[in-house]
């Protein structure tokens, strides 16, 4: 603390007013000066007593001063306040500025920013798929941004969010739950970049299955060429068998996807085979290894044919399956014919009871090798519980049929291996195996219809009246090939039904026919037929055989559109083969072939 003495003169003092005049008076002002900041300093004034005037100054030789009072010290200055103190003002203190906080952007914020510049329904969902493929799309680009991207720019995206679409965002979420490279997954798969059926979904589904179950058979079943170009229904059907035989064999499904017959295209027969050991694996691990090593050992479709039959005895359970292993001919090992009768053992067992145990005490078998040009060998049994009657023809009619059927579609017979029991017990294709009835007088009906069956149903798909008209027509084919009935002959025979069934159904084409919800009383294999046959009177042989080539690809692929719809009626499928016989058909038969289609299927497809 300094302190300064001030010294102040009063008025008096200003100025000596004569030589005579009282000795000037000397105040002293001490102030106290602080330097740090504080109240205003207080100042302590010190008294001084009047001076007493001399009326008649008296001159002295050395004016002696009246001495002024000492002040006495004290310890701290009190002040002497005058009146009421104004109190002085507290200076308001200087501190650091406050900073108002930039507000944070959450993840959700960010993805969903981004994916409102994609997406225009993205910030105004129309319903609960689109609030739910909002919200799945929003969890896929916060775990990864680049994913999230590619995945909001595929094409099915831009209009909204259907139950389909939103099926399969779900499953790209989980797959890059996953660790999964979506981006390079969703890149890779050219058949994203259009619609998403039912088949793509579930497939897409069956592969995050395997995925979270064994990573090595994901990663070899999404280098399939058959998964990367397209999928197919059955295609579909062998993803959902391999995920249950991962689950179970891991080493098995590897072997399957390594083995040469499954690196192409699936077929139907292997759908099938891959389903029934998928589900057997299921009931009885061990018998599925088993079975599943021999099928994969074999080098036909026998192997993959029993398959069916071995998870029929798993679902009849171990007693008819330690029924089925004590019999001789099975103890001792198979050979090829018996693994062909042991293909239609399952579901007779499953079925037909005593047919079954008939077949066990005694069967008879015919069979025989036809060599096809394009499908190479193929070999065919036919089994029954009795002895075949003298001069049976129920195997050369199979032989003829094959020969016939194969140049006629101009596409490779679907199977290397045509296996047929007779019997009490109708008429039908199973896939593996087609059935017929042998009836009293030792005939056997409808033979070149259940065996073309193996290109109508089991291996192409379409309409009611496609499957059992194209069976009816391979039929007639091979009758009158045979010489029996021509196909003039025929056309006239159909007519007269033809005609019926629109009376009796009150339909007026083919097309009224696939969405009438009733009985069809036959109809669809009347009506098929002649409309099959009045194709090939206008458009040729050579012209058809095209179109079945054709359609042989495009009835595959449409028929996922086909279970897309949820609908029975299969309006894809049905245009395509439209599609198909106009594509081939000769310039000169074109408008008579569109004439044809307008009169006896119609259908809004058609051009006016």
């Amino acid at each position: 603390m300094r302190t300064l003495a001030l010294f102040i003169l009063t008025a008096s003092a200003i100025g000596v007013v004569g030589c005579d005049s009282a000795p000037p008076t000397i105040s002293v002002v001490q102030v106290t000066e602080r330097t740090t900041p504080s109240p205003t300093p207080t100042a302590t004034l010190i008294p001084v007593p009047p001076a007493t005037p001399t009326a008649t100054p008296t001159p002295t030789p050395t004016p002696t001063p009246t001495p002024t009072a000492t002040p006495t010290p004290t310890g701290t200055p009190t002040p002497t306040p005058t009146g009421t103190p104004t109190p002085t003002p507290t200076p308001t203190p200087t501190g650091t500025p406050t900073v108002t906080p930039t507000p944070t952007i959450t993840p959700g914020e960010l993805a969903a920013a981004r994916l409102s510049e994609v997406l225009p329904w993205f910030d105004n969902p129309a319903g609960d798929y689109d609030v739910a493929g909002s919200e799945l799309l929003t969890n896929i680009w916060i775990r990864d941004a680049g994913a999230g991207d590619t995945v909001a720019r595929l094409p099915w995206l831009a209009d909204g969010v259907d139950i389909t679409e939103s099926l399969a965002l779900r499953v790209f979420e989980r797959i890059a739950g996953h660790g999964v490279d979506l981006t390079a997954l969703v890149t890779a798969l050219p058949w994203l970049n259009d619609e998403v059926t039912i088949d793509e979904q579930e497939a897409l589904e069956a592969l995050e299955r395997i995925t979270g179950t064994d990573p090595a058979t994901a990663r070899s079943t999404g280098g399939m060429a058959w998964f990367l170009d397209n999928i197919t229904s059955p295609e579909r059907q062998a993803l959902k068998a391999l995920r249950v035989i991962a689950s179970v064999h891991p080493a098995l499904a590897e072997r399957i996807l390594d083995t040469p017959r499954f690196a192409d295209d699936i077929t139907l027969v292997e759908s099938d085979a891959l389903h029934a050991l998928g589900e057997t694996a299921r009931l009885d691990p061990g018998l599925a290894l088993h079975w599943g090593e021999e099928a994969l050992r074999s080098t036909g479709d026998q192997g993959l044919h029993v398959l069916l039959s071995i998870f029929d005895f798993a679902e009849l359970g171990p007693a008819a399956l330690d029924h089925l292993t004590r019999q001789p001919w099975f103890a001792d090992g198979l050979n090829d014919e018996e693994t062909a009768f042991l293909t239609v053992l399952g579901r007779t067992a499953r079925n037909h009871t005593q047919q079954y145990e008939d077949l066990l005490d005694s069967r008879f078998t015919q069979a025989s090798t036809v060599s096809l040009p394009l499908a190479g060998d193929v070999n065919i049994w036919v089994f029954q519980a009795e002895p075949f009657p003298p001069g049976d023809d129920v195997l050369t009619n199979i032989e003829d049929t094959l020969r016939v059927s194969e140049p006629l579609m101009s596409v490779p017979f679907p199977t290397t291996d045509v296996i047929l029991l007779l019997g009490e017990i109708g008429g039908a294709h199973l896939g593996s195996f087609m059935t017929l009835t042998r009836f009293e007088d030792g005939s056997v009906i409808s033979v070149p219809h259940e065996t073309a069956h193996y290109y109508f149903g089991h291996f192409m798909t379409g309409p009611t009246w496609f499957l059992e008209g194209g069976a009816e027509f391979v039929d007639s084919v091979v009758w009158h090939r045979k010489g029996v009935v021509t196909l003039d002959e025929r056309r006239s025979q159909l007519l007269t039904a033809f005609s019926g069934c629109f009376d009796r159904l009150g339909v007026a084409n083919l097309w009224e026919l696939e969405h009438f919800d009733g009985n069809r009383r036959g109809c669809d294999y009347r009506m098929g037929e002649y409309f099959l046959l009045k194709i090939l009177e206008a458009v040729g042989e050579e012209a058809m055989a095209a179109a079945w080539r054709e359609m042989s690809v495009t009835l595959q692929e449409s028929d996922r559109k086909a279970l897309a719809s949820g609908l029975r009626t299969d309006d894809g499928r049905t245009e395509a083969i439209y599609r198909a016989f106009l594509n081939h058909a000769p310039a000169a038969a074109r408008e008579e072939f569109r004439a044809l289609y307008r009169t006896l299927h119609g259908g809004p497809f058609l051009e006016e």
